[in-house]
């Protein structure tokens, strides 16, 4: 029993250098990589576009919701105030369950 678990530690002393070897690569293709990934993502950001529903509670009471059209443009986060309304989200899903 004590030769088998000599053994396993020895396989595994032997494979480790070749894993971590592997893993490695070279730092400077891996910042070129990096750095044409974050690059490309930012370009897609540029297109990219989301809304953003803000509701505010003030001692139990709900505000009234404001509705945004959310992007990014030149690096920094843009936000428009939507035209149209905000659905009460409690009011429709309160009559869909019932």
């Amino acid at each position: 029993m004590m030769y088998r678990s000599v053994s396993v530690i020895a396989c595994l002393f032997m494979v480790s250098p070749s894993m971590s070897v592997a893993q490695a690569g070279n730092p400077g293709q891996m910042a070129d990589a990096y750095a044409a990934g974050a690059k490309s993502n930012a370009q897609l950001m540029q297109k990219y576009t989301w809304k953003m529903r803000v509701q505010l509670t003030y001692n139990g009471e709900q505000k009234p919701a404001s509705l945004y059209q959310m992007n990014y443009v030149g690096g920094s986060c843009r936000r428009r105030k939507s035209a149209l309304r905000p659905r009460n989200l409690a009011a429709s899903t309160a009559s869909s369950t019932g």
